[in-house]
């Protein structure tokens, strides 16, 4: 299932969900570092963290993936 918009992320299945203070947050990595010119998935991953939405009916909305994450509380 698709948990993440594809604009920045690379090709992975390697995610986690977790609940801190009554809100859920999705971390995963993308593929926006680059080494010698060369940008992508081979070994050069950012974490990231992004808050999760949901809809009236409890399905999850599709994480919008940001650079800058979620700010403190």
């Amino acid at each position: 299932f698709a948990v993440c918009s594809a604009f920045l992320m690379a090709s992975c299945i390697i995610f986690g969900f977790i609940e801190f203070k009554g809100k859920w947050y999705l971390f995963y990595h993308n593929a926006v570092l680059t080494l010698d010119g060369h940008r992508g998935a081979i070994g050069r991953r950012s974490v990231c963290v992004d808050e999760l939405h949901y809809n009236d009916d409890g399905t999850m909305q599709t994480v919008k993936q940001t650079r800058q994450g979620v700010s403190r509380p």
